[in-house]
């Protein structure tokens, strides 16, 4: 088992790097890095009810469905609020300008004047109007209040995909979407020496190899419509195109195994070519984190 301070140091100086190498995502970063930190520290400590009931349905799993939709992704008894209020100092010194809103969100959870499982409990699919009536009670934006949602969410599921991931470690799996949750991916690697192409789950943090021939997000296998866009002098910097969905995902090649490479970090750090892509006509087949606040 890793040592938390130690996985700590090494996240600082990852994210230290990329400000370092990234000047033009230095704010991104700036902004993102206390959450980071702290949802790393947390996943560490947090204790989820119900993981040691989970039994894989191996049929279901061979078919595409991940385990996050054939257990339930959250449970009533998560640790929803108490997340959410360990969040709100990393949120508050990384979205400064929206501390009246994390304050006013904290007084509501303490309060119980909301119930974050009414949102939890309609995930992935719905719940948008809930965080709807949430940013009216408050008179916020409902991005941020989403925001809010979705880290609580990635902190839960982080947690969750590691209790997990030994259910799956010697079976295969196909799609281009997570085999823990189901989220597609927001960056992947190349290995060097290898070349195989490994994807990121944005929400649950789980790695998973994929085909380096075929599209993640459409399953498309013609190599004629694909396209990798490349950054100038930035040879390792790319992003992966589609013709047939028009989906992209940024991709880091010639990744080696020594590197410190953490896809949460190298994703803002790259967050230009999701500009690039997206002026080209491109859909990202996972929403950056940061354009919420774009």
């Amino acid at each position: 088992m890793k040592n938390i301070e130690d996985t700590l140091k090494r996240l600082e100086r990852s994210l230290t790097s990329a400000m370092d190498r990234n000047p033009h995502s230095s704010c991104i970063i700036s902004a993102f890095r206390p959450l980071i930190i702290a949802r790393t520290r947390l996943v560490d400590s947090l204790e989820l009810p119900g993981n040691e009931e989970f039994t894989l349905d191996k049929a279901r799993f061979k078919d595409g469905v991940p385990l996050a939709r054939q257990s339930g992704y959250f449970r009533e008894d998560d640790p929803f609020e108490s997340v959410a209020i360990s969040l709100m100092p990393a949120l508050k010194a990384g979205f400064p300008d929206q501390v009246t809103t994390w304050e006013r969100l904290t007084g509501l959870i303490d309060s119980r004047e909301i119930r974050l499982y009414d949102f939890f409990q309609a995930y992935p699919s719905g719940g948008e109007e809930i965080i709807e009536e949430w940013a009216k009670l408050i008179d916020a934006d409902v991005r941020i209040v989403g925001f809010l949602a979705r880290s609580v969410a990635k902190t839960i599921l982080e947690r969750r995909a590691l209790d997990w991931a030994g259910l799956i470690k010697d079976l295969e799996w196909e799609k281009g979407y997570c085999p823990i949750c189901g989220s597609f991916s927001h960056i992947a690697k190349h290995k060097d020496g290898t070349g195989e192409r490994w994807l990121y789950c944005p929400m649950c943090s789980h790695e998973w190899r994929f085909r380096r021939v075929v599209c993640p997000c459409c399953e498309n296998d013609d190599q004629k419509t694909m396209s990798y866009f490349h950054v100038e002098e930035k040879e390792k910097e790319s992003a992966f195109g589609c013709e047939m969905c028009k989906g992209y995902l940024i991709t880091m090649t010639k990744v080696s195994d020594l590197s410190e490479f953490n896809p949460e970090i190298a994703a803002l750090s790259l967050a230009h070519l999701d500009v690039i892509m997206q002026e080209k006509g491109y859909v990202p087949m996972s929403q950056a984190e940061w354009s919420a606040f774009a």
